[in-house]
């Protein structure tokens, strides 16, 4: 009875730390969303919902562990993120809301809220799960698991087939899906072994959803300035390879300061974006009057100049502040400060230290 005791301890407390680990990550993964993901604002809101509605629940894992089980905090946000995870999905595919996944969406929720409203008037406690009050809910409950399984199933097989060109793009992204289906075909495993065992498994759906935060968080770095055409995929295919993307350009030379890369190069930054060289030229000199080259060593003047205005260097010597922005070596540095700023480097150092 000790070892026992023990043990049911030891669970608890996994299961507490691992919740608050879940609400941590939820956080940081909303704001992440809020931040980075442009485009569509629609996909945007229901991004947003899902980590939320994972927090909700481990705020309930929380709360199991310090008073009891409340079915509230626990099984209304799985049915709620089981709904949103479809039109995610759905949405990825048809590129809006598909009035079928929507609906279904909707009346899984309300099913499980009509639940709980209903075993509420019928005074069963909410700190006792659904699914050990009734066999006519739990049938109901497997039907829908089942049915929105099959549509997952389902969607993730169209969606991979859509992605016909084998760009870096597709690649990376049919990657990311597959390991958010694998994911998926877990959790709903573990869901259906509890419904039909009844085990304890909170450590293992705790654990499944804080994976899922991870991928989320780790989703391709296209995906939060592209607006998906994923049906019609050979226009995808067109926009990818015959236009640049502002936000995409954005994102990875000025947000990411791909210009500080001592290797930069067109070659490199065309891979990354996948797109001709000629793209990339004509796009620089359409928006910036210059060579992709010219303006990877402006930003890169301009950051050596902000390095000394800051006053954090002083002790620094121009070949290491050289390095610091991007140059290989002296040289360069001194022939593009000229260029674009004019005068010498060691010049503006002693301006700015006098």
């Amino acid at each position: 009875m000790e070892i026992k005791k023990i043990a049911k301890f030891m669970y608890l407390h996994a299961v507490n730390y691992l919740a608050f680990l879940l609400i941590i990550l939820s956080f940081l993964l909303i704001i992440d969303i809020i931040i980075n993901f442009k485009k569509p604002t629609d996909l945007k809101i229901i991004l947003i919902l899902i980590p939320v509605f994972l927090l909700i629940r481990g705020f309930g894992y929380i709360y199991l562990f310090h008073y009891e089980y409340n079915r509230w905090l626990i099984e209304m946000p799985l049915s709620i993120n089981a709904s949103l995870s479809l039109i995610f999905i759905s949405y990825l595919y048809y590129n809006k809301f598909h009035w079928f996944y929507l609906s279904f969406s909707i009346l899984f929720v309300l099913v499980g809220f009509g639940f709980q409203i209903h075993y509420s008037y019928k005074h069963i406690e909410a700190n006792i799960p659904l699914i050990n009050v009734s066999n006519e809910l739990k049938v109901i409950k497997g039907v829908f698991s089942i049915s929105a399984f099959f549509l997952f199933l389902q969607l993730f097989y169209k969606i991979i087939l859509s992605f016909k060109p084998n760009n870096k793009f597709t690649i990376d992204f049919k990657k990311w899906l597959i390991l958010l289906f694998a994911v998926f075909i877990i959790n709903f495993s573990v869901l259906f072994t509890y419904q039909i065992l009844k085990v304890k498994v909170e450590v293992m759906i705790i654990t499944i959803n804080i994976i899922i935060v991870i991928l989320l968080y780790y989703r391709p770095r296209f995906f939060n300035v592209i607006n998906l055409k994923i049906v019609n995929t050979i226009s995808f295919e067109k926009k990818l390879i015959l236009s640049v993307s502002d936000q995409l350009f954005n994102a990875i030379f000025f947000a990411e300061q791909y210009y500080l890369n001592n290797e930069a190069n067109v070659g490199q930054f065309c891979d990354k974006l996948n797109i001709n060289p000629e793209i990339l030229k004509d796009y620089t000199n359409t928006n910036y009057q210059m060579t992709f080259i010219d303006l990877i060593n402006k930003n890169r003047v301009e950051y050596f100049v902000d390095l000394i205005k800051s006053g954090k260097y002083n002790n620094y010597t121009i070949e290491a502040l050289s390095q610091l922005a991007g140059f290989g070596s002296r040289i360069h540095l001194y022939n593009n400060f000229k260029k674009f700023h004019g005068g010498k480097p060691s010049d503006l150092m002693k301006v700015i230290k006098s």
